[in-house]
């Protein structure tokens, strides 16, 4: 597995939150955006949280 950033977990304040999985809830298009939801896990204290991200439109050149 190749190196990946940790974050600040909110339990336990350490930093050792990354990313356990990656999903697609919408795929965007050429007129919408997409929706991508990482789901965090704290290596230390086993806190889950899940966070969304905003995938940009396709655009075909």
């Amino acid at each position: 597995m190749a190196y990946q950033h940790a974050e600040k977990c909110g339990e336990c304040g350490f930093y050792t939150m990354k990313i356990d999985t990656e999903e697609i809830e919408k795929q965007p298009t050429q007129t919408e955006d997409g929706l991508l939801l990482e789901h965090y896990r704290c290596s230390y204290c086993k806190h889950r949280e899940a966070r969304r991200l905003l995938l940009p439109l396709c655009r075909l050149m």
